[in-house]
């Protein structure tokens, strides 16, 4: 793996505390939507901040960056041409909030590139994300089965998890079940979880 080293490489116990943040944000995304952890503040936020910030202290201490592909170099350069498009947007709030958001996942990729290089560690990022997905999926099962959700009666009677749109729900547990089939298709362990959340 290329690397851009400026004197020693990143202790291996900073890296995996790094990785571990990594993967509890990957947890927290299916189910964002659901818990807030203050007034209109998402838990992901509050744990991608905390991942950052172990991101950060990890390569402080081990002074090591790796080299980014050419395609981070465009993914920022969308994001700054959408940070400026905030000068002739019609709905400027609306702008912002969309460029933040694009901040956070140009930050969340790099987090993967920079920590999970390995398919070891990208197993461990999509194990996080199915089990993530459980929240989600049950928390559907009982809006239906307890006939809530603040979506029911609103579009159509459909059920949905709390706090989420159906179509975002829908992306989300689509992603999972990808997910789930591939951990399946190369074996990793505790093969019944990722066979149970097909049907679920």
């Amino acid at each position: 793996m290329p690397y851009i080293r400026i004197h020693h490489e990143i202790p291996l116990h900073a890296s995996r505390v790094a990785l571990a943040l990594l993967c509890m944000l990957v947890f927290c995304v299916p189910w964002e939507e659901e818990v807030s952890a203050t007034q209109g503040v998402a838990v992901s936020h509050v744990v991608g901040l905390a991942a950052f910030g172990g991101g950060i202290f990890a390569l402080l201490l081990g002074h090591r960056i790796r080299e980014l592909h050419p395609l981070h170099y465009l993914l920022g350069a969308l994001v700054l041409w959408m940070a400026v498009s905030y000068l002739w947007s019609i709905d400027q709030d609306l702008t912002v909030a969309r460029v933040e958001s694009c901040i956070q996942l140009l930050v969340m990729v790099w987090l993967i590139w920079e920590f999970a290089p390995a398919r070891r560690e990208q197993v461990w990022l999509l194990v996080a994300y199915v089990l993530g997905s459980y929240i989600s999926i049950l928390s559907t099962i009982y809006s239906f089965v307890t006939g809530t959700g603040n979506n029911l009666g609103l579009t159509e009677g459909r059920y949905t998890a709390s706090g989420f749109d159906e179509n975002e729900l829908c992306i989300t547990l689509a992603l999972s079940l990808v997910m789930s089939c591939y951990l399946l298709a190369k074996r990793v362990p505790w093969w019944p979880i990722w066979l149970f959340h097909i049907p679920l």
